[in-house]
């Protein structure tokens, strides 16, 4: 129980600052809003303690989600009445979003990637009381992707510091994922019918972020990067609206993203230049800031203490013969869990129209372009890489694309027509 209780303290302090950012128009509903600002509120908190040279502690840690609990009961957030099938209906899909949750909970994590980067980088941290630099400059440790963002490993230290274990902490967490996720479906989808929206979120939580069920959440960071995107793109067509509880939302996932992993940095500047496209210069701005501020602040502090990782290979003759041999290289690895994503792909992207096509077009467009990036100027082998992240990179914006796709269904209507034609004989 006690690898819950971090958990716990982010969903108190998340649902109190919540309901001071449901103040504002656009603001996020009550279930992914408190996901969204409880780990923001975790994160930051071991951030900031971090950077005072503070031992990480649990008074410590349940001191500001505490505090932020009790601040949500002086709010009075503006709540958005809803009609009676829609309640059934948001009934329906917590129901199955739960099940989901529950599933993901009761499994303690046990990936590759889990036992020698994220879990074990959490274990390090725990002990140590702050990220271990000292460790993540170790020549042996290279495994563990010293270089990327410590969001992820450090939400997964706060469960070791409460006594818990990293496998049952990081399977504690993915089920809030789930549940962030399958909440910010329901949003993005919110001008469909109520049926609609369940079912968006219903696939936002049950699509793994790898389709094979022991892979999916067993650990890697990629569900926090899927919520994190998710509710990145449910705020944009509300931040081209001007509202500010929107832009808000939008800074805050950046940053989510940002500092959970070098893939979630891409799709928060995807996010950032989607914002700048298609919404007001002065919300842009803020998410830009929150972006390029989260990850200047870990590269600079990376780069201070000498953690070092993969570099990458720039030169000409190297990009041009990986891209050359890509096509080959992905048709060799094809599975058919690969060629389900990508129709599941073609099918959410076939469906996005209207007015908030053009800022989901350039968040998968600049998404597309800097994985692709990666997997060309990376040093390591071309099949390696495709063979072990293609499905997990693929899948991880997929179900908020879903959402958005299912955003402009609509149920003919039930009513005669009128007119002329349907006037009765005689």
């Amino acid at each position: 129980m006690s690898a819950w209780l971090p958990v716990a303290l982010s969903v108190l302090g998340g649902w109190g600052i919540g309901r001071w950012h449901r103040r504002l128009p656009g603001a996020p509903g009550a279930v992914s809003g408190t996901v969204l600002w409880g780990i923001a509120l975790m994160g930051t908190s071991l951030v900031v303690l971090d950077a005072a040279g503070i031992r990480w502690t649990q008074t410590l840690l349940a001191l500001p989600a505490s505090i932020a609990a009790a601040a949500g009961f002086f709010a009075q957030p503006t709540v958005e009445p809803s009609s009676r099938r829609e309640r059934t209906w948001g009934a329906v899909a917590a129901a199955a979003v739960a099940a989901r949750a529950l599933v993901v909970a009761v499994v303690p994590s046990f990936g590759w990637d889990f036992r020698y980067s994220w879990g074990l980088k959490a274990k390090v941290f725990a002990l140590a009381g702050r990220h271990d630099f000292a460790w993540l400059t170790r020549p042996p440790d290279w495994l563990a992707h010293p270089d990327y963002p410590p969001l992820w490993s450090d939400l997964i230290a706060t469960g070791v510091i409460f006594g818990g274990d990293p496998g049952t902490t990081a399977a504690a967490w993915q089920a809030l994922f789930v549940v962030g996720i399958a909440a910010a479906c329901w949003e993005c989808s919110a001008p469909a019918p109520a049926p609609v929206r369940a079912l968006a979120a219903t696939v936002g939580a049950w699509i793994p972020v790898v389709f094979t069920p022991t892979v999916a959440y067993s650990g890697y960071a990629e569900p926090l990067i899927a919520f994190g995107i998710s509710m990145g793109v449910a705020s944009l067509p509300r931040m081209a609206l001007k509202h500010r509880g929107a832009w808000i939302t939008t800074a805050g996932a950046c940053a989510i993203l940002a500092m959970t992993k070098n893939e979630g940095a891409a799709l928060a500047t995807a996010l950032a230049i989607a914002a700048w496209r298609t919404s007001p210069r002065r919300a842009a701005l803020a998410v830009a800031a929150a972006t390029l501020g989260s990850v200047a602040c870990w590269r600079v502090a990376a780069t201070l203490h000498g953690v070092q990782g993969y570099v990458s290979v720039l030169s000409p003759a190297w990009v041009g013969n990986r891209l050359l041999h890509l096509p080959g290289e992905a048709w060799s690895v094809a599975t058919p869990t690969l060629v389900a994503l990508l129709v599941a792909w073609v099918a959410a992207l076939a469906a996005v129209r209207g007015s908030d096509a053009p800022a989901i077009w350039i968040v998968v467009g600049v998404w597309a372009v800097a994985l692709l990036a990666a997997y060309l100027t990376s040093p390591l082998k071309l099949d390696h890489m495709l063979r072990f992240s293609l499905d997990r990179e693929l899948a991880v914006p997929l179900p908020i694309m879903v959402a958005a796709g299912l955003r402009d269904v609509r149920f003919p209507s039930a009513a005669a027509p009128s007119g002329p034609d349907s006037a009765p004989a005689g």
